[in-house]
């Protein structure tokens, strides 16, 4: 018997480009037979987790109203559609934007297809992430809080749903 740790994983598939991993189960490893006590063999992880939609639902009119004039506006951009997932809506069209909810800060903040380097970042409002690990797609991070960040952010949406192209 192995002294590692057996983990049960369950995986679903989102289109043809994307696939999630969810820990099922988890069983300890060890020598030898198991005594005659009954020890802890799978620890099935909890089933309610948070989605973004359940952080959507929870959270307060403002930010569910900031989020509903960024979701139009994305989806005017053309083609494109949402898809919720875990943790981000995932706006398609080869993802060009990742809208996650931070319902304590107010705020959203969006992962866009733009090159940092020709943007002048601001700090507090956007954010080059290409060397941090993040939950989305994309290389630049737009922090919204408002309409007005809202409005100064279009034209960044707009430049990574023409390079998603």
């Amino acid at each position: 018997m192995s002294h590692h740790r057996i983990d049960m994983m369950v995986y679903r598939r989102y289109g043809d480009d994307l696939v999630t991993l969810e820990l099922a189960a988890s069983v300890p490893g060890g020598c030898g037979a198991l005594s005659g006590r009954r020890t802890e063999l799978a620890r099935p992880v909890a089933a309610s987790r948070r989605t973004v939609t359940d952080v959507l639902v929870q959270a307060g009119g403002e930010i569910r109203g900031l989020y509903e004039e960024l979701d139009a506006r994305l989806l005017d951009l053309g083609d494109g559609h949402a898809v919720p997932l875990q943790h981000y809506v995932a706006y398609r069209r080869r993802n060009f934007a990742c809208v996650r909810v931070l319902a304590q800060a107010q705020a959203l903040v969006v992962f866009l297809r733009v090159d940092p380097t020709t943007v002048q970042l601001i700090p507090g409002w956007t954010r080059d992430v290409r060397r941090i690990g993040y939950l989305g797609t994309g290389e630049l991070e737009v922090r919204i809080g408002s309409v007005e960040d809202l409005d100064r952010s279009m034209e960044l949406l707009r430049t990574s749903y023409a390079a998603a192209a």
